[in-house]
């Protein structure tokens, strides 16, 4: 099934193609690093487990409650822990 969006009068957007667009979460590893925060500390402050760290290092999908954990532990906002990269075909 493919699912396009308009652009602009005869170019599209194809959502089928992996890895187009992708929100990325680098930032989250140099937030930890300027606190001097541990992935073991942030396990433990957020209450997230070991396959959600493997995720983020991954960059795949992981669930928005995820995100408010990450957030309240290391006392930032969405935008010092994620970032959104668009891969223009």
């Amino acid at each position: 099934m493919r699912i396009s969006r308009e652009v602009g009068l005869a170019e599209s957007i194809d959502f089928t193609t992996s890895g187009a667009f992708m929100i990325v979460f680098d930032r989250l590893w140099v937030t930890m690093e300027k606190q001097g925060i541990s992935t073991y500390k942030l396990r433990e402050w957020s209450g997230i487990d070991s396959r959600t760290i493997r995720r983020l290092r991954a960059n795949e999908n992981i669930e928005t409650n995820t995100l408010d954990k990450l957030c309240t532990a290391l006392s930032c906002q969405l935008e010092d822990i994620a970032e959104y990269k668009a891969d223009v075909l």
